[in-house]
């Protein structure tokens, strides 16, 4: 189908119906992760590696192959997971070499063996080659007589059932990667993440995508912050799944106001950089 879209209607019984038609898209040749941690031993250093990493991914990774997640701790940790698409191996690895070049050479920063692993397109939905090209990156259905082709990513498990303790989110538009702007970006980072995790989803936002996918975007009910953005940040905080008659754990109220008062006082911290509509809030 080359467009998308819905019809609605009543049958010769006036019963309602309707009709959905979704676009869909040509699949890459290839996807891929670089993912890495790198740790800073002090906050100045953790400061200089943020700033370096939003310089970089405003030059390397604001277009249509990158997206995915970093994520920036309290305890000076930036945690990378970065997937691609349309590239091989040696192309991703050669785009993100000046920056991992960097951080070997920098006092104050250490860095876990980066891995950079790439594989056909049409295995991205395939769980066995999915646990070849990336191992531990699935889980499969437990339950009995469940068929093969039930898996799900490994990193959602602890989305089941979970109790959330907070949820907020922001756009980070993309005028912030300008370079005037980069070592404001940075900051506010750096100043939020005192408070709590930050995750950066940049597969979220559209900036960088070509202008026939913001176009079709802007004729679909969203939130028009998402064209103009190049990540979703997301400051939450959960703990197991607590569910009515599950005895063996209740929710622990003291920690999640704890909990939720720190992530109100980073999405503050990082909120400044914005106009509020783009501020969404969940806070538990």
């Amino acid at each position: 189908m080359s467009r998308a879209g819905l019809v609605l209607g009543l049958d010769r019984r006036g019963r309602r119906h309707f009709r959905l038609t979704l676009k869909t898209c040509r699949l890459p040749h290839s996807f891929g992760i670089v993912a890495t941690t790198i740790q800073a031993q002090s906050d100045s250093a953790y400061r200089q590696l943020l700033e370096r990493f939003v310089a970089f991914y405003a030059e390397k990774l604001c277009t249509p192959h990158w997206g995915e997640l970093a994520k920036l701790l309290p305890s000076n940790e930036l945690q990378v997971g970065m997937n691609f698409q349309g590239l091989d191996k040696a192309e991703a690895a050669e785009i993100w070499k000046p920056f991992l070049s960097w951080v070997v050479a920098t006092d104050g920063l250490t860095m876990a063996s980066p891995m950079v692993v790439a594989g056909p397109g049409r295995y991205r939905w395939d769980a066995a080659a999915l646990e070849r090209f990336a191992p531990r990156s699935v889980l499969r259905d437990d339950r009995p007589g469940a068929p093969p082709e039930n898996f799900f990513w490994a990193a959602n498990l602890a989305e089941a059932g979970h109790y959330i303790h907070g949820f907020n989110s922001l756009w980070l538009l993309a005028n912030l990667l300008q370079p005037a702007m980069q070592e404001t970006l940075a900051a506010a980072l750096m100043d939020a993440s005192r408070e709590w995790a930050i995750e950066l989803h940049f597969q979220k936002g559209l900036a960088g995508a070509p202008m026939e996918v913001i176009a079709a975007t802007k004729e679909t009910p969203m939130n028009p912050a998402v064209t103009e953005s190049f990540a979703l940040a997301i400051i939450a905080s959960e703990e197991p799944p607590a569910y009515a008659g599950l005895f063996h754990h209740t929710p622990g109220f003291e920690a999640a106001r704890r909990d939720a008062a720190a992530i109100e006082r980073a999405t503050a911290k990082l909120s400044s950089l914005h106009e509020p509509c783009c501020v969404g809030q969940r806070t538990v």
